[in-house]
């Protein structure tokens, strides 16, 4: 069993819940504001909340398992999602994540060994949009954070996020205020929420009557210290059951994700949407190997 200190654990997990927030493309779907998706490692919502109302889906669920940062923190997330549009220009949203990482060998800052421990990450989250105008979809999101990492106290947060979301046609854009919220606190001094602006676009190409792909692009711009980040991402659709994903990621600065690429196969029937990503990082990085599986219904 592996030995890790306390102030390596928080370190790792807080920078895990940077990567989270800044919406890791893990599917190469969730760059992409066409239909409902879900985002698998996340404690915000997705980058184009409200999307739902510009939709024809009425409600949906999606549900997903992935092994994040194997080679560093080797974490069990499972995430789920829920959406209800009430009416045309009202919808609710619910959501839960929780990641389990793999036991340590906790050691104090006396160097005292205190045992095996199995740090456990858990948020809550709940929002509703709104149809201010025809095409103008705002959204609030609410979430509770609990992580406990086998530290002096377990931490929480609430926080919030606030995003708009402009429809036309096959041609969206959206601005979002994230993780604006409470500290966490390990009992090691206190840690900001990455409060953060994002800009994120997508448009649809139709190529031809079954074939058509989808275009997006996104900017983070952290408040304080971390660096920005940007991404892209491309989605070939046939007949909109068969899709072909791929995204990249380039960020700077010690706590943001090295560069990396995804690529994802999704399929859609019936409702159903299965669903599969790889992220291709340099070999040694902690994004290697990182895999998910996901699992949805919309009606």
């Amino acid at each position: 069993m592996r030995r890790i200190s306390i102030k390596y654990l928080v370190l790792l997990s807080f920078s895990s819940l940077l990567l989270f927030s800044f919406r890791v493309p893990l599917l190469g779907q969730t760059l992409l504001p066409s239909t409902v998706q879900y985002e698998p490692l996340s404690f915000v919502t997705l980058p184009h909340s409200g999307g739902e109302l510009f939709t024809p889906q009425k409600g949906g669920f999606n549900l997903s398992y992935s092994r994040w940062l194997p080679s560093t923190l080797d974490a069990t997330v499972l995430y789920g999602r829920g959406f209800y549009n009430l009416s045309q220009k009202f919808g609710v949203s619910l959501g839960y994540t929780n990641a389990l990482l793999k036991p340590y060998n906790i050691i104090d800052d006396q160097g005292v060994d205190r045992g095996p421990f199995t740090p456990n990450e858990f948020m809550v989250e709940g929002g509703a949009s709104l149809l201010i105008f025809e095409r103008l979809a705002a959204t609030l999101n609410l979430k509770y954070i609990n992580s406990d990492l086998g530290g002096p106290s377990v931490a929480h947060s609430f926080a919030g996020d606030l995003s708009l979301l402009y429809g036309v046609e096959k041609w969206r854009l959206g601005l979002k205020l994230g993780n604006v919220g409470t500290p966490l606190d390990w009992g090691v001094g206190p840690n900001s929420l990455p409060t953060y602006l994002e800009l994120f676009s997508s448009y649809l190409f139709k190529i031809a009557s079954k074939h058509s792909l989808l275009v997006a692009g996104r900017g983070v711009l952290p408040f304080g210290s971390l660096s920005p980040l940007v991404a892209g991402g491309l989605e070939y659709s046939f007949a909109q059951n068969y899709f072909f994903r791929a995204g990249g990621n380039y960020s700077w600065g010690y706590y943001n994700l090295p560069p990396y690429l995804s690529f994802g196969i999704g399929v859609k029937l019936l409702g159903i949407n299965l669903d599969f990503s790889y992220l291709k990082g340099r070999e040694g990085s902690p994004i290697y190997n990182t895999l998910s599986l996901g699992l949805g219904y919309s009606f």
